[in-house]
């Protein structure tokens, strides 16, 4: 499952770098020519194009609503998307994801941090957990 889940990734990143009309490498030699906001849209237009309907932008009903549930106001950030994974396959393809389009990105659990950035992020991946609301004890346990 792992190994569709990384070609769907792979794919997705492809696409959105292919409609973003950019060409990105992995080792991309004149880092001036991509920055961390082109790779955030590009990681964003990934994610969108692999689970379309767990990512969400600004101006969305979900993205202004998780934007704002957190703890403390300090952590109010601008997350360039946020995705909204439903179980643990997800969360792991958000990682994967990230990892593949260099996007930086960030972990929201609980929100109860009140240091700026710990669990929120401007112009990045904001992956909110909200979603994963049950715990299953594996049989060997």
């Amino acid at each position: 499952m792992l190994g569709n889940m990384k070609s769907l990734i792979v794919l997705g990143y492809a696409a959105a770098a292919a409609l973003a009309g950019v060409t990105p490498a992995v080792h991309y030699e004149r880092e001036a020519d991509i920055g961390p906001r082109t790779l955030s849209f590009l990681g964003c237009a990934a994610l969108k194009l692999v689970h379309p309907a767990k990512v969400f932008y600004p101006g969305d009903a979900v993205y202004e609503a998780e934007n704002k549930a957190f703890w403390s106001n300090t952590q109010l950030m601008n997350p360039k998307c946020i995705f909204r994974p439903v179980n643990a396959e997800d969360v792991s393809a958000g990682i994967l994801n990230s990892r593949l389009t260099q996007t930086k990105f960030a972990v929201r659990g609980g929100a109860h941090t009140a240091i700026k950035g710990f669990n929120s992020i401007d112009d990045g991946v904001l992956m909110v957990l909200s979603n994963l609301t049950t715990l299953a004890v594996s049989s060997d346990r």
